[in-house]
């Protein structure tokens, strides 16, 4: 899926989104060895319910960085650290960036052609159902402490997104 943002009308954003991923562990050695080939964002899908979540981290990050307020020195990185509703980083990329063990992967590519041979898993196409699908919804309404008896998947989206607008502004 390719889209452009409001804000930022000539920057093309490319969203790929995989499950049964097999070499999860590779993609993280090949990230923290800083491996030039993966210059992208790689995310763990179990804590992302719709695209809109992930839309609203990548306007996010792009703002921070524009506005000289990144807190982290990739656009990529503060994409992962703009989906924590908290201000701590290794937080953020523990809980939203691909761990060893992930089997879902949704991978962010700004301005660059994302090379869909690096994940090796089933392509799926971006939509708000195999998001549906591939989120953990226990894990994604601790992380954003929402009230566990909630089901309206629309007030849950509502939540989210709020805290990710909001995060380090009151």
């Amino acid at each position: 899926m390719e889209c452009t943002l409001p804000l930022f009308p000539n920057s093309k954003i490319s969203i790929q989104l995989f499950s049964n991923v097999t070499n999860a562990a590779t993609i993280l050695a090949a990230i923290k060895s800083i491996d030039p080939n993966y210059n992208f964002c790689f995310l763990d899908v179990r804590r992302i319910c719709c695209l809109e979540q992930l839309l609203y981290a990548v306007m996010r990050a792009m703002r921070d960085i524009q506005d000289g307020q990144a807190r982290t020195k990739t656009v990529y990185s503060e994409i992962v650290y703009s989906l924590s509703p908290n201000q701590n980083i290794t937080e953020a990329l523990q809980r939203f960036g691909v761990a060893g063990d992930s089997r879902a992967l949704v991978c962010i590519a700004i301005d660059n052609v994302f090379d869909s041979g690096l994940v090796q898993g089933e392509s799926e196409e971006v939509t708000n159902e195999n998001f549906a699908k591939l989120c953990d919804l226990a894990k994604l309404k601790s992380t954003y402490k929402i009230d566990k008896k909630l089901e309206d998947i629309e007030e849950i989206k509502a939540q989210i997104i709020s805290s990710i607008a909001l995060r380090g502004n009151l």
